[in-house]
């Protein structure tokens, strides 16, 4: 991505991106889908020789006019919890505005821009898009394309654009009960705990699996999967004993999206894994991925790629592999877990 010219004071390298994905316990595999540690530092992450000269040591200068490390969310179906524990992250739009430090956002119907500082730590719990109900007393419909502001919990520093300033899509859905506040603030605080590595962040989600206040998780048919194998929603209903309309509205009841526009957006998360699958897809022909994800053609999988990733596939596919800065939010996707988690029982 490009960056303004900078100072010459010195040697300079774009900054470093360090993104680590965790699974979740088995005893979150239904309800979470990964866990993202992003960490962004001028100086890299390489160990440094304690016996290196002071000026080896001492790492590429950081020009205090550094220009942010620009980066694209694709438009998705779930839901995440993301703590910004270090640095800054704001959403680069008309009306940008700067990300809070804790905060809940639901599915996205289309991509998001952003930038963030050149030294930062952040933490995405990415989730199931009914734990916006179950864990947050929040409507999963009401929080489509919305960022919503969390409380202040211990271990994270003050919200720097509090729900309701005015500062961008920060939802109105009401209060959260006692119990399901609680609950997020235990989250935040075990997250921000365990991110000073990923060993201790897959110990803190290992906490969370266990914890007695997570609250109980309502018994309810997963109408996903009977959409994901069955294709449309005529089918899909037919199977459930439903109308269409009485499962579109099921459905967005749990999941915020209309099916067909889930169905949209899973298949291109589809594309994104079988473009990320290795050597042999790097090499594979856009046509034939198009054909295999189940695309018309290849212009349709391309008119696809910019609507919910705001790049073209080729273009998607070259950062992928480079593993360029700013693509964080692909990490699930290069290691598999976008389309095969939460397909347990239900």
């Amino acid at each position: 991505m490009s960056r303004a010219a900078r100072p010459d004071s010195g040697p300079q390298v774009p900054p470093s991106e360090r993104v680590q994905v965790l699974p979740p316990p088995a005893a979150l595999a239904d309800e979470v889908v990964c866990c993202i540690l992003r960490e962004i530092d001028p100086d890299g992450f390489e160990e440094v020789d304690p016996a290196a000269p002071a000026s080896a040591a001492a790492g590429a200068a950081v020009p205090p006019d550094a220009s942010p490390v620009a980066g694209v969310v694709p438009a998705n179906v779930y839901a995440c919890l993301n703590l910004v524990l270090s640095g800054w992250v704001r959403v680069e739009a008309t009306h940008g505005f700067q990300l809070p430090t804790a905060f809940v956002t639901g599915p996205f119907r289309a991509p998001l821009r952003t930038a963030a500082s050149i030294r930062l730590r952040s933490v995405s719990l990415v989730l199931q898009p009914w734990l916006l109900a179950d864990w947050f007393g929040l409507v999963p419909a009401r929080m489509v394309d919305v960022v919503r502001a969390l409380q202040r919990p211990s271990g994270v520093a003050d919200a720097t654009r509090p729900a309701g300033s005015g500062q961008g899509p920060c939802a109105d859905c009401g209060p959260c009960d006692r119990m399901r506040t609680a609950w997020a603030m235990e989250l935040c605080d075990r997250l921000a705990t365990g991110a000073s590595s990923a060993v201790a962040l897959s110990a803190a989600l290992g906490e969370i699996a266990a914890a007695g206040t997570r609250p109980t998780r309502r018994t309810r048919p997963r109408l996903d999967r009977l959409l994901r194998e069955h294709g449309s929603v005529r089918h899909a209903a037919r199977v459930a004993d439903l109308s269409e309309r009485q499962f579109e509205r099921r459905f967005a009841l749990d999941h915020g999206l209309a099916p067909k526009r889930w169905l949209r957006i899973t298949r291109f998360e589809q594309g994104l894994v079988r473009m990320a699958a290795g050597p042999r897809a790097q090499a594979a022909s856009l046509a034939a991925l198009a054909a295999e994800t189940g695309y018309a053609d290849q212009g349709h999988m391309t008119r696809e790629f910019r609507e919910f990733a705001d790049h073209t596939p080729g273009r998607l596919r070259a950062a992928l592999a480079s593993e360029a800065p700013g693509y964080w939010a692909f990490g699930p996707v290069r290691v598999g877990f976008v389309q095969d988690r939460g397909r347990g029982d239900g």
